[in-house]
């Protein structure tokens, strides 16, 4: 996009979170395009994304997955552990993740837990990497089976979607990280008017199209603030 110019030419993103960073729909992987795959393609980054993102990544939690036949770091912890090398070499670090923490049964506990661990993660990468800038992007909306938003639902552990995202807001503040939140810059593109034409299974996980304009939105609102990078 042309608002970006060349301020974010050769810098390497990187990414670590759950589904929705990854590029599953819920059903299969949209490959090389993740709405990180637009983002980079709209800052004109001319690298390819590290995206170390893995479906049902949880912030609490030290789990290994199988993506087809690789076995991969799967919650942020093991990520971060796992994915060293690559951390030293990102300029730009977005984690978006928190999702699967609130889901019953998570095992993650209470809104304390998973945001003392996220603290603790953010802490391990500006420790690998304190040269990156490191981008929070909150949880984004989420449905029911029956179509009701979580926003104000509580779950087994006593806090609601909206708490989370607010408590995730205060890590990332606190720790000087950029806090991306499409709710604020791009409301209208998941809508509870919307969600059935905008996820792929009407609850949480976007379709191509809606990771794309996810993609946009984000660059756009990266371009238009000088100290993003």
């Amino acid at each position: 996009m042309p608002q970006a110019g060349n301020k974010f030419a050769g810098k390497q993103i990187g990414v670590f979170g759950d589904s929705i960073p990854s590029g599953w729909d819920g059903y299969h992987f949209y490959l090389n395009n993740s709405y990180f795959d637009w983002l980079s393609k709209y800052l004109g980054t001319n690298k390819r994304v590290m995206n170390d993102a893995v479906p049902n990544a949880k912030i609490v939690g030290h789990r290994f997955a199988y993506i087809g036949t690789k076995r991969v770091a799967q919650d942020l912890p093991v990520a971060i552990s796992y994915h060293q090398s690559q951390i030293k070499k990102m300029n730009m670090i977005f984690i978006h993740i928190g999702t699967n923490d609130y889901t019953n049964l998570s095992g993650s506990g209470n809104l304390r837990n998973v945001t003392r661990h996220l603290y603790h993660d953010v802490m391990t990468i500006k420790r690998i990497n304190p040269n990156a800038h490191i981008y929070g992007v909150l949880p984004i909306s989420r449905y029911d089976e029956l179509g009701e938003s979580r926003q104000n639902m509580v779950n087994q552990s006593g806090y609601t979607y909206g708490q989370l995202r607010e408590a995730e807001a205060r890590v990332y503040h606190k720790l000087g990280a950029t806090i991306i939140n499409f709710q604020k810059f791009a409301p209208n593109i998941i809508t509870d008017q919307n969600k059935d034409l905008t996820l792929e299974d009407h609850e949480i996980h976007p379709t191509a199209q809606t990771a794309q304009k996810n993609g946009l939105r984000a660059g756009k609102a990266l371009s238009q603030i000088n100290n993003f990078t």
